[in-house]
């Protein structure tokens, strides 16, 4: 009997363990409500008000309430994988979830642009990173832990620095605060602007948050259009070409009409310069060599320069449209413009060096210092060709023909089909490709002169006249010097 009794009792038991676990293991949705939505709920390591904090959470916050039963005023929760307890007082279990959030919002903030901001696992150093993040970039943040934020980006939630955020009205003794700085927040598109500096020589300032102690994300030139998305106080929120920022108010020009019509344009003309002409440069996403390849392009591409960004340039590629970075040591700012009908003498008026002919009839006749002419153009040489202009001579430039100065060597493709005139002294594997080419006479020449040479020791190798075409195999460390010739690569 006494068995029976005990065994009875055994299962009772174990019935009501089994009805206690069941519940406690069946979590339900919670969301934090605090009394004030400002203020910040404390996940407690322990149920009591004396326990650790694990962090302070804001109004809106979505928890994983794991039991709700066994601990008096407080709820066992889960938080973004982060479990704890929280005072039910200040939760809504179940129901009434529909609660306006209060969570602010961040903006990764690195000292140096081309910094990634890691996304912690958990608030250390050496917790795994769950991604890494450029200026700019928005955050969610649901809540606060010593000097870290606990923050939702994209729907991946982590933790990240404190110091390298900036949000807007937090005081967490991080270092990191925003704070209004008063006027209307906007919020909605409002049209466009265009950068006006007082002095277009100037350029204007593009800041993480709208702060002059922010950290620069670039400066602009005059005529650089901006697309306004907010303003607030004395600074407008802006986005360059993919760039979100701030900028001053003030050093804007917000037109009635079509966007940069009333800023003369201070935009500098560049040019891709890489010290090998046939390598080709990286257009970046972003100010970092580490980020996506837009595009790679050949020396003398010309360029549009928005801005400069601590050793990059932010680009527009004149010939496809694309904007993104290219590393300034590789980009040469242009000393002329498009130097279109006249008469021009050198150096008087143009610097001795390489120029592109281009236009529709590509057309340009030169008078050498001791009076021989020669004349050009693309029904005769190429549809755009490159001369040489030294010392002495005079150029005139026809009708519907733009010279335009070449600052960096110039790299002839196969698919250019460029091709040199006058005189010139090529670098075979650096100003010019190695392989095949054609070298023949100059359009109105009767005939024309080459000299092929060791560059190591300046030995000749071979030399003549040239009368019709001749065909090369050029190598790379010779060196081949043209005069009254034409050269070029049939792409």
């Amino acid at each position: 009997m006494k068995r029976k009794n005990a065994a009875a009792l055994l299962c009772a038991l174990l019935l009501c363990c089994l009805a206690l676990t069941a519940q406690a293991g069946a979590s339900q949705v919670g969301v934090v409500v605090n009394d004030v939505p400002t203020n910040r709920l404390h996940l407690r390591t322990l149920p009591s008000t004396d326990a650790d904090s694990l962090g302070k959470y804001y109004t809106g916050v979505e928890v994983e309430v794991l039991d709700a039963s066994n601990f008096g005023d407080w709820a066992k929760v889960r938080v973004r994988g982060v479990e704890g307890f929280m005072l039910k007082t200040f939760l809504h279990i179940g129901t009434d979830l529909n609660v306006a959030p209060a969570m602010p919002e961040g903006i990764v903030n690195n000292p140096n642009p081309a910094d990634r901001l890691n996304l912690r696992q958990r608030p250390t150093e050496r917790s795994e990173s769950l991604g890494k993040y450029y200026n700019g970039t928005k955050v969610t943040v649901l809540g606060i832990r010593d000097n870290w934020y606990h923050v939702d980006v994209g729907g991946q939630s982590g933790f990240m620095r404190a110091e390298y955020l900036y949000v807007e009205g937090i005081d967490d003794g991080s270092g990191s605060t925003g704070g209004s700085t008063g006027g209307s927040t906007g919020g909605s598109v409002t049209g466009y602007a265009t950068v006006n500096n007082p002095d277009p020589a100037d350029r204007l300032h593009l800041r993480t948050w709208p702060s002059t102690d922010a950290p620069s994300l670039g400066k602009y030139y005059n005529g650089v259009a901006v697309r306004v998305l907010s303003q607030r106080g004395d600074w407008t929120h802006v986005e360059v070409e993919g760039v979100e920022g701030w900028m001053l108010s003030r050093y804007l020009s917000f037109p009635t009409s079509a966007v940069g019509t009333d800023v003369p344009s201070a935009i500098p003309i560049a040019y891709v310069n890489n010290p090998r002409p046939t390598d080709r440069l990286n257009l970046r996403q972003a100010a970092d060599e580490d980020t996506d390849s837009l595009g790679k392009y050949y020396n003398n591409t010309r360029l549009e320069v928005l801005g400069v960004c601590d050793g990059w340039y932010h680009v527009r590629v004149l010939e496809d449209g694309r904007t993104g970075y290219m590393a300034a040591a590789y980009v040469t700012l242009a000393d002329l413009p498009y130097m279109a009908y006249g008469a021009y003498a050198v150096p008087g008026d143009l610097p001795v060096g390489y120029y592109l002919v281009t236009g529709q009839s590509a057309s340009v006749a030169l008078t050498y210092a001791d009076g021989h002419t020669l004349s050009l153009n693309g029904a005769t040489v190429a549809d755009s060709y490159v001369i040489y202009l030294t010392t002495g001579m005079h150029v005139r430039v026809n009708d519907g023909t733009a010279l335009e100065h070449i600052l960096a060597r110039p790299y002839v493709s196969d698919k250019t089909a460029m091709a040199f005139a006058g005189m010139a002294l090529l670098r075979i594997g650096t100003d010019y490709p190695t392989g095949a080419a054609i070298v023949r006479p100059a359009p109105g020449c009767v005939a024309g002169a080459y000299t092929l040479y060791d560059a190591a020791s300046g030995q000749e190798l071979e030399s003549g006249k040239v009368e019709g075409e001749i065909a090369f195999d050029l190598r790379e460390g010779t060196n081949l010097r043209l005069y009254d010739c034409v050269i070029s690569t049939n792409g």
